[in-house]
């Protein structure tokens, strides 16, 4: 292989001292903090923390960001970042602000080995145990892992909640112009004393309980309005199937409506999120209703052995930032019970495959508008099919807005391995 086209180095040491453009950033956050007028709500006991402890937090858009470098003023952070951003924003820039890189869903004893290291220096790792965005406001699965890492640490838990982020720039629509009141809420999860006491499976379950948050729920109890006439573009990224007459993908979200161009059923969000059929009944109220709805409907196909899809992707493969995205070719992209199958001829002639099973697969990491600075025609609906040593994506070709229901199937076809494993086991 060429030596230009190397991967990534991951075994880089994350940056742990503090450099000028991270007091840049910081000192930034505060006037875009007050500039989105954001109000943070910080405990006591977090406020007299001293030593290294991690923050596990919510993550929705840029802006939580902005919330963390205010939260945790003078104390400097680290973060673990999804790979391809240090292709997308420069990888000095992100190293330099105490980011390093990982490959989601994919098992890395290098990646423990980093955060453990960053513990040591005594400085502050930020965890997003969700591995995403929230796509539809509510909190997605956390990583089954974190428990176990907690423990073995041995270091404090906070605890940080943003309010409001995705409401502002959802990741279906990074620019709906809209200002909502942003809350962010800092509590210490499990202290040092709690450690000793608890094991890593109710370390994992004290988690889960409290890592819980609904936007929508948090609009109504705050009662602000979003007046942005595009609230609902491209909301058919996450809202793709009807709940009236059941076809899929022939959703669309424009301006402040949503269509099912199937059956024409019309709903419309008002200003203060709430969802209106104006045909008739009104299924779902709100967004996060109508999005675990899909997820329901997918866990059933998925159980009932019916689930299957396929489409056709460019196929790319991510090498270290100065390099990027190479294009491998058109491929063929299969995914059912036997996980993800990726096969074809590249553009150089040569012949291709790629496969993971539903086993390697608790989650996938998916992206609406996934960019190629070199390749803009081809942006947006992408999935990362990315192995311990190298990252691929294919861009959906034909069915662009299956990408929630592959991420819900890929999660129920994982379920239904762990359950054979533990009933085999007995």
């Amino acid at each position: 292989m060429n030596q230009n086209y190397q991967e990534m180095d991951m075994r880089k040491k994350p940056q742990t001292h503090v450099t000028p453009l991270y007091c840049v950033a910081e000192g930034l956050s505060f006037v875009l903090a007050a500039f989105y007028n954001h109000k943070l709500f910080k405990s006591d006991e977090v406020k007299k923390l001293k030593g290294p402890y991690i923050v596990l937090a919510n993550h929705a858009s840029f802006t939580d960001f902005v919330d963390q470098f205010k939260s945790f003023h003078n104390r400097k952070m680290c973060w673990v970042v999804s790979i391809e951003e240090f292709y997308n924003n420069g990888e000095w820039v992100m190293r330099t602000l105490g980011c390093y890189p990982k490959r989601k869903f994919v098992p890395d004893v290098i990646n423990v080995m980093h955060m453990m290291n960053i513990l040591k220096s005594g400085k502050v790792l930020c965890i997003y145990p969700e591995v995403r965005f929230s796509f539809a406001g509510i909190n997605e699965r956390l990583d089954k892992a974190l428990g176990k890492f907690i423990k073995k640490a041995n270091v404090p838990v906070v605890l940080q909640m943003n309010y409001g982020n995705w409401i502002q720039s959802p990741q279906y629509n990074k620019h709906p112009l809209t200002h909502p009141k942003l809350k962010t809420e800092v509590k210490l999860l499990i202290s040092k004393e709690d450690l000793e006491k608890l094991s890593a499976e109710e370390i994992q379950q004290k988690i889960e309980d409290n890592f819980k948050y609904n936007e929508y729920e948090y609009q109504q109890l705050e009662g602000f309005k979003i007046k942005s006439k595009t609230r609902l573009n491209n909301v058919h990224k996450i809202l793709y199937k009807c709940p009236h007459c059941g076809a899929e993908f022939e959703m669309e979200g424009k301006g402040i409506e949503l269509i099912c161009h199937h059956c024409n059923n019309v709903y419309q969000q008002d200003e203060y999120g709430t969802l209106h059929n104006l045909n008739g009944e009104t299924k779902f109220k709100c967004i996060q209703d109508w999005y675990k709805w899909e997820r329901e409907e997918v866990e059933k196909e998925v159980r009932s052995g019916k689930y299957h899809f396929e489409d056709e992707v460019i196929f790319k493969q991510l090498f270290k930032p100065s390099v990027g995205w190479i294009k491998l070719g058109k491929m063929k992209f299969i995914h059912d019970y036997d996980g993800m199958h990726v096969t074809g001829t590249k553009d150089d002639g040569d012949y291709f495959e790629f496969h993971r099973g539903v086993d390697q697969l608790p989650s996938v990491h998916i992206e609406f508008n996934e960019k190629d600075k070199k390749d803009k025609k081809n942006a947006g609906s992408a999935i990362d099919f990315a192995n311990k040593n190298e990252t691929y994506f294919g861009w959906l070709i034909h069915q662009k807005n299956a990408l929630v229901k592959i991420h819900f199937a890929t999660e129920s076809m994982h379920d239904m391995y762990l359950e054979s494993l533990k009933k085999n086991s007995k």
